[in-house]
């Protein structure tokens, strides 16, 4: 895996499309947005092509972002594809950059039907539940001609050599940053009521709600005191939402849990809370994580995608298996019983995301991906450093809280 080398770029501004369905709340199309507001506007013209339909993220977007809504409502909507082209032609773009596997398929076939000679750059975030036998068919009909495949963990990367994407050394890892707001602050718990534990994450399937309710309803069993925030849209799949607060009713806990939807305010909320937490039954690299450690917060968090090598490279919190419902319960009353020991793994967890994954460590990835495309620079890629990741990985947990909380 390796890390695009910096070069030149022309003088002109060279225009690049980030292609994303929507912008709703979602963490592709976050990235999306932050990498179009932040690449170099002397050097780049942004734009933000979605293909569906808009979304509360367009109040995030900058002035200097042109937007374009291609309102492809159906699969068969063969003239988006000349909307799109028309769109491009228009644009002069130098470079599209697809977030999301179907996103990337359209993108591949307008390339393929009008002979565009735009560079195709794939953002893989994610590979969901159930969908890997999918997935891998219509990468190898319609990502086979890509100029670079962007991943966030090695695991993606793996899977991308493995299929014949692209070559090794156009693929390359660009784990997710996030913008740091609070950089010098001193986390403020709430002092006028119990500790709050936050999840951040849209009610749905893959985020695992139903077992962080039944991790609650473990936590109110051992008489301790939490208050716990599950902040995110209930609107995208609303039947397992209504699924998960009958649960949390069942259970005895929606005197705990409470269900306050989306929050513009969630930066603030986070820095007034004690744990972050994360129940996902799959992710890439997710974006809670970070925001959990960036605002000080030690986290309990599911196994899956790049959580293991986060949290145990900052020795920052506890990982343990999707759908462990006691697992989980036992790390989150262990940080609640040890406040000293979870204040100091949540400082190491802000360190981290504050040397390695800001918004700004991506953005520069980003266009040194671009720069590399653009000039054709006939320079070998660096790789990536290896994540520093032996330390704590040993055993799940911390060497501090090992003899304090048994492994799952």
């Amino acid at each position: 895996m390796s890390e695009p080398p910096m070069a030149d770029v022309p003088s002109q501004r060279v225009a690049v499309f980030q292609v994303i369905e929507s912008l709703a709340a979602g963490g592709a199309e976050r990235m999306a947005v932050e990498i179009a507001n932040r690449l170099d506007p002397t050097r780049f013209a942004s734009h933000i092509v979605c293909t569906h339909g808009d979304g509360p993220l367009s109040a995030l977007v900058e002035p200097h972002v042109a937007v374009y809504h291609l309102r492809r409502y159906s699969r068969t909507d063969f003239s988006s594809i000349r909307r799109f082209a028309q769109y491009a032609s228009a644009a002069n773009v130098q470079i599209v950059h697809s977030h999301g596997h179907f996103t990337a398929y359209f993108c591949g076939l307008v390339k393929l039907l009008t002979g565009a000679r735009w560079r195709h750059v794939f953002h893989d975030h994610n590979v969901l539940p159930g969908q890997g036998l999918l997935l891998s068919l219509g990468d190898r009909l319609f990502l086979r001609k890509l100029d670079a495949y962007l991943v966030v963990n090695e695991q993606l990367r793996e899977r991308a050599v493995r299929l014949g994407l692209v070559r090794q050394s156009r693929c390359f890892r660009v784990p997710n940053g996030i913008p740091i707001r609070h950089r010098l602050e001193p986390r403020t718990p709430r002092a006028d009521g119990p500790p709050t534990i936050v999840q951040v994450a849209n009610l749905r399937e893959v985020k695992d709600q139903l077992t962080a309710v039944r991790v609650a309803a473990q936590l109110k069993r051992r008489n301790l005191a939490f208050r716990w925030l599950m902040i995110g849209s209930t609107t995208s799949a609303p039947d397992y939402a209504a699924r998960v607060v009958e649960e949390a009713r069942e259970l005895g806990v929606l005197d705990r849990v409470e269900f306050p939807g989306a929050r513009r305010d969630m930066e603030d909320l986070l820095f007034a809370a004690t744990i972050g937490v994360l129940s996902s039954r799959a992710e890439g690299l997710p974006l809670a994580l970070l925001e959990y450690l960036a605002a000080g917060l030690p986290v309990v968090a599911t196994d899956v995608g790049y959580c293991r090598q986060i949290v145990g490279e900052a020795e920052a919190g506890f990982v343990v298996p999707p759908g462990d419902a006691e697992g989980m319960a036992d790390r989150i009353a262990w940080l609640l019983e040890h406040p000293a020991a979870a204040a100091e793994m949540g400082s190491r967890g802000r360190e981290l995301v504050l040397s390695r994954y800001t918004i700004e460590h991506t953005v520069e990835a980003v266009e040194r991906t671009y720069e590399l495309l653009i000039t054709g620079a006939s320079k070998s890629p660096q790789p990536f450093p290896p994540a520093r990741e032996e330390r704590s990985l040993r055993g799940q947990t911390p060497p501090h809280a090992r003899q304090s909380v048994p492994p799952p």
